[in-house]
């Protein structure tokens, strides 16, 4: 495991020091980040995962965004959870729309319907442009 990530960190730094534009690695890094900071959900990573192979971005870039938020993941699961839970049961006046989307047929799979999930989801959706420019 641990040579897994100094091998991807090395690659990384190839990456980096090679002729790819720093927006495919920065959206690489950015779009790893919506995954990894999410609880795992096979739905919710393998739509993440189609839009990182039909872009032309940098996939090593993707993994090890993926490794580091995914690690970082834990220090924000209370702060998602509270979000999720504020937007779900505290907000009254979105009931309509959490009901509209969970009767569509692809998207009940995301488990929004989760607290911590659809909290870890905004808070992913937040940090992305942030993640991206930095």
């Amino acid at each position: 495991m641990f040579f897994w990530i100094l091998k991807q960190i090395k690659k990384f730094v190839k990456i980096l020091n090679s002729n790819a534009a720093p927006s495919q690695i920065a959206a690489g890094f950015a779009l790893g980040a919506l995954i990894g900071l999410v609880p795992m959900n096979l739905a919710y990573t393998l739509t993440i995962s189609c839009i990182i192979l039909l872009l032309n971005i940098n996939i090593t870039a993707s993994l090890l965004g993926i490794a580091i938020f995914g690690v970082l993941s834990f220090a924000i699961y209370p702060l998602g959870e509270l979000l999720g839970y504020f937007l779900l049961v505290q907000t009254t006046f979105l009931t309509p729309i959490w009901t509209f989307l969970y009767n569509l047929p692809f998207i009940p799979f995301l488990k929004f319907n989760n607290t911590l999930s659809l909290g870890s989801m905004i808070i992913s959706y937040i940090l992305f442009f942030p993640i991206y420019l930095a």
